[in-house]
This record gives C-alpha cells, structure tokens and sequence, in this order.
C-alpha cells in the first residue's frame, strides 16, 4: 500500500516583474546622480588646479618684472636700442616696440650690460671699448657701459619678455668682455641666442596693465607717461621723470568647462632713482670738418690750429705741397 507524501516547495529568489519596475529607476537614477557628482567633482577639482597654476604664473610673471624693474637704469617709450632682425615685434628689424599704442601696452627697460648675473655680487658692468679710453687704461671704468634693453609684450594672446642686445654686444665690450646677457627671440638661432621667455598664456592686450609714478609712494600715476596720443618725445621725457611701475595682470580663461579669474599687481622702484642718465648708446657719427687756420711764423715753418670738435676724439690730418697730391699724415689724440 503505498502512501502519499505532500512535498513543500520554498520560495526562489528573485524580484518579481512589479519590483524590478519599481526598483529599476531608482537605481538608474542613483547611478547618474554619482557619475553627476563625480564629474562634477572632477570639473572642480581641474578648474582648482588651473586656477592655482594660473595664479602662480601671475605672480611669477610680477616677480621677475618687479626684478628687472629694481635693476634697470631707465623706463623707455621706445626700444633704444637699434633692432637686428629677428628681434622686432614682428620678428624683423624694422617693427619697433612701444610703451603704448596698438600693439598694447608694453613695458620697455633700459638695462646694463653684466659680466654675470646681476644679482651675484661678483659681477661687474660691461664697458664699451674706446668710449672713450681703451680697456688697458686705468680709467676704464669711467667709460660708457653697455646697455639693452628688456620688452614685456602681449603678442598672440601670450605675455612674453625678450632681451635686445645691441648687433655688438659680442665685441663692443673692452679687452673681449662678453656680456651675461643674451639677445633672445620668439625662437633661438642666428643672432638670438635664446627663445624668449613665454609668461603666461591666454592674455588679452588689455589684461596687461601699466603705469609710471614720480615716486615710490606717489598715488596719481604720470598720465603722459603711458598717454597713447602723447608723442613718443613727450613720452620719454615724462618717463625719465618717473622711478616706479605699478603692473596688473588680469587673467579669464576657460577649464574644465568653467570660467575661471585671476588678477595681481605689483609696485617697484629702481634701486638707483637717479640712474635715468644712463641711457642707450648714441652711434657713433662722422663729426664735421672743422675750419683750419694757418699762421706762417717764417719761410719753412707754419702752425695749423682748428677749433675742438664736440665728438671728435682723434684728428686725421691729410696735407700736399704746393698743389701736389694728398698726402696722409697722422692722427693724434684729442
């Protein structure tokens, strides 16, 4: 006789069609609210670190003009110094920079030459060679020093600063002295020995910001100074009366889909204030023959005079006799 044994049967696991319907967009909805926040996290966290990076490259830009600020002799209008291409704005030698007009703002410092870096203490000025005594004299160091020029300019929504050196400056100095610093373009070779060095990127002409005041703790800036309808004389008149910079540097730029700000602005005051005299090199001109006197003391013997020429530091004298051909003569020392 057989029996019958019910069976029991438990549950399975598993949702059912109504759960998975309830359940499955409250999990979809959880999964885009974390990849939200992550990559919003992500947005912020990379538009922090621009920001960071982009305010230290502000105020590295601040530090190294307040740095040559404190160094430089002279705050010009122009570049003094006569360009070799590829050294101008426009990598010729024929576009000048400006402190203002169309090009922007720019700031352009009178320089001197060093034997080192400026700031060792073992270095000394360069000097040029006859100007006007000659490197084995003792006095030397009473010539004209070699100066240059440093340019800050905006130019392809870049801050840059390029050195112009004189087409000289390997031999002008005396007894060979070559000079520390280098003539630098927007890249190295040829005549520039080094690029230029590239500040910040992503700046509008307007962003870079400079003005000139009489003194250090002056609070109204010489407004001739940096006037773009002032003539370029009225400029670097105005200029030569000025001891401090004041620059700002103001900065937007997008990362990470966020517009991110950063601004700073720096006063400095050359350590010379009395060193506006020292100013780029004039070219040497041919000076006018002077008029020459002659006075016949007896039948074999005359005295030749002539007034001081302003800039002659040797005479060249040529002479004939009785309408015969030219002769060199000598030349003497001032």
């Amino acid at each position: 006789m057989s029996k019958f044994k019910p069976q029991s049967h438990s549950p399975k696991a598993g949702f059912t069609i109504i759960e998975m319907l309830i359940i499955a967009p409250i999990v979809i909805l959880t999964i885009g609210a974390f990849i939200t926040a992550i990559v919003s996290m992500t947005g912020e966290v990379l538009a922090t670190r621009s920001a960071n990076a982009l305010a230290y490259n502000i105020q590295d830009a601040l530090n190294r003009i307040e740095e040559d600020v404190k160094l430089s002799t002279t705050f010009l209008e122009a570049n003094h110094v006569s360009l070799t291409s590829p050294q101008g704005y426009n990598n010729d030698a024929a576009t000048n920079f400006a402190n203002v007009g169309a090009n922007g703002n720019m700031l352009i410092l009178n320089t001197l030459a060093t034997t080192g870096n400026p700031l060792s203490s073992t270095s000394g000025l360069v000097y040029l060679d006859d100007k006007p005594n000659d490197c084995l004299s003792t006095q030397f160091n009473q010539n004209t020093p070699m100066t240059m020029n440093v340019v800050y300019f905006v130019k392809n929504n870049t801050l840059w600063r390029r050195t112009i050196a004189p087409s000289n400056y390997l031999t002008g100095g005396g007894c060979s002295i070559v000079p520390w610093q280098q003539p630098s373009c927007t890249t190295a070779g040829g005549f520039c020995k080094t690029q230029d060095v590239r500040l910040i990127d992503g700046i509008n002409a307007s962003d870079f910001v400079v003005q000139y005041f009489n003194t250090a703790d002056a609070t109204a800036a010489n407004s001739v100074a940096s006037d773009s309808a002032a003539t370029p004389s009225d400029r670097y008149a105005a200029l030569q009366s000025t001891t401090t910079v004041g620059v700002t540097i103001n900065v937007t730029k997008t990362a990470a889909g966020r517009e991110i700000s950063q601004a700073g602005t720096i006063r400095a005051t050359k350590l010379d204030i009395n060193s506006s005299t020292i100013a780029a090199v004039v070219p040497d001109t041919t000076p006018v023959a002077p008029t020459v006197a002659v006075s016949v003391s007896n039948p074999v013997s005359a005295v030749f005079t002539w007034p001081t020429v302003p800039g002659a530091s040797t005479y060249t004298i040529d002479y004939n006799i009785n309408g015969g051909a030219w002769v060199n003569g000598f030349t003497n020392g001032a």
